[in-house]
């Protein structure tokens, strides 16, 4: 079957082709199907879906000038490991004149940029989608030799290891056009992915900061438990943070004790300018007490999982209390599902002087609901 498929007369023909998963190199697909491509002239060709394993290295050019979405993937743990070398990316770009989106992550060794050649057309075009994941922040200068990354309609551009901030932020937000103070907010995103290291598949830990900027440009940086290179305090030397409106924390990780490794506090501590905030893990109500008393803060959203608990509303009331909010001035938003209906109602009869001592500070708002499944299985036994 897999022969019929790699036969080039046939990938000559293709509109589409997708072997995205993993689980396909187990398989052969993914094995054989990269040096295939290499060779065949791809006509026809609008729509590539390619997941790269670390040991198939891709090389020469790739030829499919109908090409119009370009999405390839690996799982390399280190930037010399990624497959396709910056140069055989480039080919597309210059053999692909129709292409329209690009999706690419953890795939690219930029190790080899110097052997580009200088490119004559400086014609760049703004695609529909960019979303980029790398190692470091060069192939985000590649791209925008060859794109309108600032003018395209949809940008994502995520680094993994930098090294240094403040080169971070030239080449993906300064070099690109746009301006650090047009950021209106963060998202403190804690997180995990199964890469490849050493021929073993492990699960690492990372946190990332989302900067999102208007016109759906978005840029993340991450830190992992082994590319702790950069600090808040240098991110806060080199970001006009004052001037963020919205902040959001999320973990969504399985190991509750994997987020709070680095406090962010240096971060919290810089947004004079916040306005709301929206917190998703419960060890991130700490957070609440290095934001700054002058922040102008009208909305608070507290959406856990499984819904607040008591030890969860006390330290809001002290927050709101120290700030001497009131019900005119600041909105308190509860949102999450109970595992059940009965647990739901015991809350909230626990909760009853709580909510009312809350109350006298913000206007709360409570969006929390029985999980629906527990629910049925409750009633049904």
């Amino acid at each position: 079957m897999i022969s019929a498929i790699l036969n080039t007369e046939v990938l000559s023909r293709a509109h589409a082709l997708f072997a995205s998963a993993r689980k396909h190199t187990v398989q052969g697909l993914s094995r054989l199907l990269p040096s295939t491509l290499q060779r065949t002239h791809l006509a026809h060709l609008v729509d590539l879906d390619l997941f790269v394993a670390c040991a198939n290295h891709l090389r020469g050019e790739f030829n499919a000038p109908q090409l119009q979405s370009l999405s390839m993937r690996s799982d390399a743990a280190q930037l010399s490991e990624c497959p396709v070398p910056v140069t055989f990316l480039v080919s597309i770009f210059n053999n692909s004149p129709l292409l329209n989106e690009i999706h690419i992550r953890r795939c690219v060794n930029t190790t080899t940029i110097a052997e580009l050649k200088p490119r004559d057309d400086h014609n760049r075009r703004a695609l529909s989608i960019i979303e980029v994941a790398c190692h470091n922040e060069d192939l985000v200068s590649v791209l925008n030799n060859y794109f309108n990354v600032k003018e395209s309609s949809n940008v994502t551009i995520e680094l993994y290891s930098i090294a240094h901030i403040q080169s971070a932020l030239s080449q993906s937000v300064d070099l690109v056009g746009v301006q650090r103070k047009a950021a209106s907010s963060f998202e403190i995103r804690y997180g995990n992915e199964i890469v490849l290291r050493e021929g073993e598949h492990v699960r690492e830990q990372f946190f990332a900061l989302r900067i999102s900027f208007p016109k759906r440009f978005t840029v993340m940086f991450r830190m992992g438990e082994r590319h702790m290179k950069w600090t808040w305090k240098a991110f806060v030397d080199n970001f006009p943070c004052d001037q963020i409106r919205h902040l959001t924390t999320t973990n969504r990780t399985d190991d509750s004790s994997a987020s709070i490794r680095v406090h962010p506090h240096d971060l919290l501590a810089a947004l004079s300018g916040l306005r709301s905030l929206t917190i998703s893990d419960r060890q991130h109500i700490q957070f609440l007490s290095a934001v700054p008393l002058i922040a102008p803060i009208t909305n608070l959203t507290v959406n856990l999982p499984h819904g607040t608990n008591l030890g969860d509303l006390v330290p809001i009331w002290h927050w709101l209390r120290d700030r001497a909010t009131s019900p005119i001035s600041m909105t308190l938003t509860l949102s999450g599902n109970f595992n059940g209906l009965f647990i739901y109602r015991d809350y909230h009869y626990m909760e009853a002087p709580i909510i009312a001592a809350l109350n006298m500070y913000a206007h709360v708002v409570d969006e929390r609901t029985a999980n629906k499944d527990a629910r049925r299985s409750r009633v049904d036994t």
